[in-house]
């Protein structure tokens, strides 16, 4: 038995139900017989067809596993650090919506600099050496861009000084 029978069966109140068993109409396919007075609180119109208020529940609980959706959180990695930028790595949502996840944006937080791209990590540019940031990373489908995923650990960029060897001998930059 499947999910939606058990509910109408044992909640058909919940529904707007008061008659899950008679069909509403009592007459023969000739048109011949007599309606219900209140086909809304019916499951059956006759014996095998739903009534209006049957299809409507089948199409409520249908919709959502054939109609796209936005997508989920994505799961948030590692935040690391670098020069006025960071890289921030995330887990892809496990619901998609029931579309292709199109693209992801990873935010900072503070000054809601923005890093995009299609795939784990994405760097976010422009951030301010010496400032601590957290981020999160929200995916976006053709439907939407879903919630954002929790914040990340905290980095603070700074300037990266880089060694310089010529001829062997290292150098100060």
């Amino acid at each position: 038995m499947t999910y939606i029978n058990y509910q109408v069966l044992y909640n058909p109140s919940e529904y707007g139900l008061t008659n899950i068993t008679d069909p509403c109409w009592d007459g023969d396919y000739s048109g011949n017989g007599a309606q219900c007075a209140n086909p809304e609180e019916y499951l059956f119109w006759d014996a095998i067809h739903p009534t209006a208020a049957a299809h409507l529940l089948i199409g409520e609980w249908a919709s959502p596993l054939v109609l796209p959706d936005l997508p989920g959180a994505p799961t948030i990695g590692t935040a690391t650090a670098g020069d006025a930028e960071a890289s921030v790595s995330f887990t892809a949502p496990d619901f998609t919506g029931g579309s292709a996840i199109t693209s992801y944006t990873v935010t900072s937080s503070p000054d809601g600099l923005t890093g995009v791209g299609v795939a784990s990590p994405i760097t976010v540019p422009g951030l301010a050496n010496g400032q601590t940031f957290t981020f999160s990373v929200t995916a976006t489908n053709s439907i939407g861009t879903g919630p954002a995923s929790d914040g990340s650990n905290e980095v603070t960029p700074e300037v990266r000084e880089e060694e310089i060897f010529i001829n062997g001998f290292e150098t100060v930059p």
